[in-house]
């Protein structure tokens, strides 16, 4: 090898260390020395020469970590030490391959490094002399400026392709790269109109809008087309041949949660067209992003086991097709769709999964969104509030990174709650302080996508509506609640584990707006034992707490005292200091009379323990 013969010779005279086999200075001054001894134009000569050696070798090898080594070291040398057209264009290629490469290991900032070096390394009219060679790397180039947030780099990328691209279908990459910036960067709008103008001009047009008649027409239409198919069909469907077709459901994907953002009445013409597209053309990379949607299409709709066998689909086709690219994205939406048939703390798991599999495949948009469902899915099924403030936390430093405000407004609602909950300190008040004017009006732009923070808000919107009956004795009020408790009994048709509490307690609610206290009193037990058995620690402490309301209302103060201190332990147990404070305080105001002058509060907690898990339901 000719590299060896010289570095013996070096080892001879006692400047390099030979150790089985390497080689290595015998000290950093020596190397230092050496190296400061060769003119500028020679180290870089040396360097080329010297990864040109090395690649040739990594290539017949394929060692990855010696390919990125060698072209390295041609890079350290530069455009300058290229003898000729051919070489210019080998090593452009070179750089081409340790990109995809680093991509594969989710090194993004190395693979923009080396398809920026592989841009430099092109000849004079290399867009017409080698054209493919270009238009390869200028895409990779633009696509991995996406994944690192450098709009500028990706601006002036994609200006060459479009400049220099031979055909509508040649910028097709690029203007799909554009469109994904526009919507990371905020500018849904814009990013929104791209895709439409684009899937016009590839022959898929789709209507500015549909009546709620059309719109039902179309999803019986779409369902009517899948009823031929079985389960197992659909998983083992063809697979997509039509490059137009397939770059049509790249921007149909693109297109489900910008829609959903800012125009969510037309996001189910979307889904839809990515259904029917995959039953006429065949399966393509995004299938799963559509199957995924129309599963939370139909769960939206009040089909939650259809909806749940269709997100069951998307995570077999994700796993069929194994792309990385919308792994992230389906995980998101298919999970959400679950915790209406699954437990959703078994569900969310898939969400902290999600988070790691976006992250390592440059999907930073679907990292944040599977950090914020898990964020927020933790709060309101319960979990401990520590881990659900760290979950926070990360969420928000993931945001603020990328400066997603869309995002980032979704977050605060949840983390402020969870906040007063715990009480804040100075730090933390100033985390949430940000134009709450500014923020309830992008919350009330935007259609909300996560569908466990509904079901959520729907609960309480009932308690809530029962609360305030019973203050007003407006009618108006008691009907919103039970509104409330018929869309969440429909719910626990489909997952009693998650639903079942929620439904107790509000029946319970409604029964003592009625006056039939008997059966708020075993709506109230049955609902403490459903969150107990189905672990929503949360909403145990809640059924005790307005059992203690209902109990201190109707005039047994002994029965009241016993389940607002059970509240207070399981408060306690979740981690809400400040709602613990302030139900120590009410118990002692309220109960004073009755408590022994040296008892304590945490005596009685056992007590009252002992007496609720005897109560007969």
């Amino acid at each position: 090898m000719p590299l060896v013969a010289p570095l013996d010779v070096a080892a001879t005279e006692g400047l390099l260390d030979k150790i089985g086999g390497h080689y290595r200075f015998v000290h950093d001054r020596v190397q230092e020395s050496a190296y400061n001894m060769m003119r500028p134009d020679e180290r870089c000569l040396y360097h080329f020469r010297y990864g040109l050696a090395l690649a040739s070798i990594s290539m017949v090898d394929g060692n990855d970590s010696l390919l990125f080594r060698a072209v390295s070291q041609i890079n350290h040398g530069g455009p300058a030490a290229v003898e000729n057209d051919d070489q210019g264009n080998t090593i452009a290629n070179l750089n081409l391959i340790a990109g995809k490469k680093a991509m594969d290991m989710s090194d993004f900032t190395s693979a923009y490094t080396f398809f920026d070096h592989g841009i430099s390394y092109l000849r004079k009219n290399a867009w017409k002399n080698n054209y493919n060679l270009s238009l390869e790397l200028h895409e990779a180039g633009a696509k991995s400026s996406l994944v690192l947030g450098d709009i500028l780099s990706l601006q002036i990328v994609s200006e060459q392709v479009l400049k220099f691209a031979r055909s509508f279908e040649d910028k097709l990459n690029i203007l799909y790269i554009t469109m994904s910036a526009l919507a990371f960067a905020s500018e849904i709008d814009e990013s929104v109109e791209m895709g439409l103008t684009v899937l016009s001009q590839l022959g898929e047009d789709i209507p500015s809008s549909l009546s709620k008649k059309e719109t039902k027409f179309h999803i019986q239409q779409t369902q009517s087309m899948l009823s031929e198919f079985s389960d197992k069909d659909l998983l083992n469907y063809r697979f997509m041949t039509d490059s137009r077709k397939l770059f049509a459901m790249k921007f149909l994907a693109k297109l489900e949660v910008s829609l959903q953002m800012i125009k969510p009445a037309m996001q189910p013409i979307v889904t839809l067209k990515m259904v029917q597209l995959t039953l006429a053309h065949g399966l393509s990379p995004m299938t799963p992003i559509g199957f995924a949607y129309f599963g939370a299409l139909l769960t939206r709709l009040g089909d939650a086991r259809e909806g749940y066998r269709y997100a069951k689909i998307a995570r077999g086709l994700l796993e069929k097709i194994n792309s990385k690219e919308v792994s992230g994205e389906v995980i998101a939406v298919s999970t959400e769709v679950m915790c209406f048939v699954d437990p959703v703390q078994t569900a969310n798991e898939f969400h902290s999964q999600g988070h790691i599999i976006a992250l390592a495949a440059g999907d930073v948009v679907h990292a944040m969104l599977n950090i914020l469902f898990y964020s927020v899915n933790l709060y309101w099924s319960g979990k401990r509030l520590s881990v659900v403030k760290e979950s926070f936390a990360v969420a928000r430093r993931l945001m603020e990174e990328q400066n997603h405000a869309q995002f980032l407004y979704s977050c605060l609602p949840g983390q402020g709650s969870m906040f007063r909950m715990i009480g804040t300190d100075g730090e933390d008040a100033n985390n949430i302080a940000l134009d709450d004017e500014r923020m309830e009006q992008k919350l009330n732009e935007n259609n909300n996508p996560h569908q466990w923070m509904t079901c959520a808000h729907t609960f309480y919107e009932g308690l809530v509506s029962f609360r305030i009956y019973r203050e007003s004795n407006n009618s108006e009020w008691i009907e919103r609640g039970r509104q409330a408790k018929t869309q969440i009994k429909q719910w626990a048709s489909s997952s009693e584990w998650n639903f079942q509490n929620k439904f107790l307690l509000l029946e319970a609610e409604e029964a003592y707006c009625i006056g039939n206290f008997e059966d708020a009193k075993i709506s109230y037990d049955s609902a403490i034992v459903s969150a107990r058995e189905h672990r929503f620690l949360s909403e145990e402490a809640l059924g005790y707490e307005l059992a203690g309301y209902f109990y201190l209302e109707v005039g047994q103060k002994e029965s009241a005292m016993d389940y607002f201190l059970m509240a207070h332990e399981r408060y306690h147990q979740w981690g809400a200091l400040e709602k613990v404070n302030k139900l120590y305080e009410f118990v002692q105001m309220s109960f004073s009379a009755i408590l022994p002058p040296s008892a304590s509060i945490d005596s009685h907690t056992s007590n009252a323990d002992s007496r609720k898990r005897g109560t007969p339901l």
